[in-house]
């Protein structure tokens, strides 16, 4: 009699290929959660961004059955724009698309930009805004940006969003997604804050190209990006800080993402902003562990197929 230790597991750790589609949903992790990040994929919920600045991409999703199941690596360019002002001041629009070029080449799919802020530096007209605006076009659909907290929920947020709409619109065309920071710690979102709040970052990008052409529909072009950190060295930084209410709170936000407004529900994905598995990593008191919290985050993405 055979043992049913000795029958093989399936190939690619029992992730399935996936039929996408011609529009999937958008999934986007900042980063790895080592051994879980397979985890993500199971189901099929769509593409499966996640993000690293290492030569090669996370091998978690550029394996052959990970690629078939919808993995996806994206290359981060980080510290809030800095990195990519430094590659334009160096490199200048041409420098940077045949560095993003050697980027794709290597294996990863998208190149993800952290991020558009209220600097004054990132103003219609200005150098950078230009060159991103830019490269989207040469390389279009292959660039995601991050559109900064300080946009998206600031009470100035829409003010100076206005002035950057030629870059929101360029996005709507040519980028992959957008991806709208909405930071909640889980006692602003069980006091219920988190449908106007999401509300307003989805009205926001739309009231910002008001009258433009081709900017119907912006928000479906467009995902909410949840911050999920938990051991950064600032408190104002750690979203997941009520142990007992953190996995409803992560509920609740995906639910008024779902259902906040008839904007929100055009939002084809969902994204998850912490900095590696240790920053997700619940400390041993607390009665939910970091395999509890990647099973829910994976399930509450499989809900945009």
């Amino acid at each position: 009699m055979t043992s049913a230790l000795a029958v093989p597991p399936p190939p690619g750790g029992g992730l399935l290929p996936c039929n996408l589609g011609k529009d999937p949903a958008v999934i986007l992790l900042y980063t790895t959660v080592g051994s879980h990040t397979t985890d993500f994929l199971k189901g099929c919920p769509g593409e499966v961004i996640v993000g690293s600045n290492n030569s090669k991409p996370p091998s978690a999703v550029s394996s052959l059955h990970a690629k078939a199941a919808g993995g996806r690596a994206g290359f981060v360019l980080g510290w809030q724009g800095r990195v990519f002002k430094s590659l334009i001041d160096r490199d200048g629009v041409k420098g940077a698309e045949t560095y993003f070029k050697k980027k794709l080449a290597a294996g990863y799919d998208y190149i993800v930009i952290d991020e558009v802020t209220a600097h004054p530096e990132w103003v219609d007209g200005t150098r950078y805004n230009r060159a991103l605006r830019e490269l989207m076009k040469r390389l279009p659909r292959k660039i995601i940006p991050y559109i900064s907290i300080d946009l998206t929920m600031y009470p100035t947020g829409d003010y100076y969003l206005h002035h950057r709409r030629y870059l929101l619109r360029a996005a709507k065309e040519y980028a992959r997604v957008m991806a709208l920071e909405v930071y909640l710690h889980t006692g602003d979102v069980m006091a219920g804050a988190a449908p106007s709040v999401f509300r307003r970052a989805s009205n926001r990008i739309s009231h910002a190209v008001s009258g433009m052409a081709h900017t119907y529909n912006m928000n479906h072009h467009a995902i909410i990006v949840l911050g999920l950190s938990m051991h950064t060295n600032y408190a104002q930084y750690n979203y997941l800080d009520w142990p007992k209410y953190d996995m409803t709170s992560v509920r609740r936000q995906v639910n008024a993402d779902r259902s906040a407004s008839w904007r929100t529900r055009q939002h084809r994905g969902l994204g998850f902003y912490f900095v590696g598995s240790r920053d997700l990593t619940p400390s041993a008191s607390t009665y939910y562990t970091l395999s509890d919290l990647t099973a829910l985050l994976a399930r509450e993405g499989r809900r945009y197929r």
